[in-house]
């Protein structure tokens, strides 16, 4: 059974590639644009992972996680970092909110971006309903 996931990128084809490919493995993907769209889909659910872009213009990845941590509800939700930026000097920061895999948006491929969302989304955690009313399309 496929999970819920929140893909959070300002590169609309770079969005768009990685929710159609999770979509395809039998996942139901909510897409956001940037860090704020983000945060007003989360008021509404708890996904069972997110995908996050490093460097948007108005939240960056970091801003982001502030966020997702302050919060019970949200702060055990995996989350993987995507970066065309991996000469960033502060993209160490992201391991401090708990993220443990960056992958480069030129170098990666989407199976192993799947495989790897398979693998910390634990099949025993709980699935979290999400409102339709806030389900953005492709």
């Amino acid at each position: 059974m496929g999970r819920n996931i929140l893909v959070v990128d300002d590169e609309q084809d770079s969005r768009d590639a990685v929710c159609r490919y999770l979509e395809k493995q039998g996942h139901r993907l909510y897409c956001a644009a940037n860090g704020s769209e983000a945060i007003a889909l989360l008021g509404a659910t708890v996904p069972d992972a997110i995908v996050l872009d490093y460097r948007m213009p108005d939240m960056d990845g970091v801003s982001v996680l502030e966020v997702l941590r302050s919060y019970l509800r949200w702060a055990d939700v995996p989350v993987v970092i995507l970066t065309a930026y991996p000469e960033e000097p502060r993209l160490w920061r992201v391991e401090d909110y708990g993220v443990r895999r960056v992958f480069v948006k030129s170098k990666y491929l989407l199976e192993d971006l799947a495989q790897y969302l398979d693998e910390i989304m634990a099949p025993n955690r709980p699935q979290h309903p999400i409102d339709e009313s806030t389900q953005k399309t492709l």
